[in-house]
C-alpha cells in the first residue's frame, strides 16, 4: 500500500465543503455507492447532526467520513475518500481519527458499528471490525450490506491505531 506524503489536515465540516464532499461521492459511484444513494448523502450533509469531517490535501477535499453516538454505540457513516486517492492511507488516517474521538471522548462508548458494503469491509477488518449479518443486495443491486462492530478492547490491541503522520 502505498502511503501519501503530501501533509493532510483533518478539519470539522463547512458549509462551504458540501459541493466537495459530493464530488468526493460521485468519485466512488457504483463501486462503493450507488447512484440512488447521492440524494440521502446531500440531505444528510443539508442536515447534519453527526460530526462531520473532512480531509484536505493541499487545499482540496480528498475525504470525508462522520461519527456519532446513539444508546451508548458509536457509529460511523458516510466515510469515504475520493477514488483516486484509494491505498493512499487518507482513509487509515481519517477512521483512526474518527475512532480515537468516540472511544476517547466518549466514555461511555465500548462499541462502534458501521455498515458497509462487501468492497470495504476488508479495510475495516484491518482495523479490528468483525462482521455481524451480511445482507445481499441492501444498498442496491450488487452492493451488500456488511454490518461491522469493533469493541474498545480489539481498537486498544489494534496496530493501526494511530493515525499515520
Amino acid at each position: 500500500m502505498s502511503r501519501t506524503t503530501l501533509p493532510l489536515a483533518i478539519r470539522p465540516f463547512r458549509a462551504d465543503d458540501f459541493d466537495n464532499c459530493l464530488t468526493v461521492f460521485r468519485s466512488n459511484i457504483p463501486k462503493y455507492f450507488a447512484e440512488s444513494e447521492l440524494a440521502e448523502f446531500a440531505s444528510f450533509l443539508n442536515c447534519l447532526n453527526a460530526r462531520y469531517l473532512v480531509v484536505e490535501q493541499s487545499g482540496i477535499v480528498v475525504a470525508c467520513g462522520g461519527s456519532y453516538v446513539r444508546d451508548g454505540i458509536g457509529r460511523l457513516c458516510w466515510g469515504m475518500v475520493e477514488q483516486s486517492k484509494h491505498r493512499s492511507s487518507i482513509g487509515s488516517n481519517l477512521l483512526a481519527s474518527r475512532l480515537n474521538n468516540l472511544f476517547s471522548c466518549e466514555a461511555d462508548v465500548l462499541e462502534i458499528c458501521i455498515d458497509t458494503s462487501q468492497f470495504s469491509s476488508g479495510f475495516f477488518e484491518r482495523f479490528g471490525f468483525k462482521a455481524r449479518r451480511i445482507t445481499s443486495d441492501g444498498f442496491g443491486t450488487g452492493l451488500d450490506c456488511v454490518e461491522m462492530a469493533l469493541s474498545l478492547e480489539d481498537w486498544l490491541k489494534c496496530p493501526l491505531r494511530t493515525p499515520f503522520s
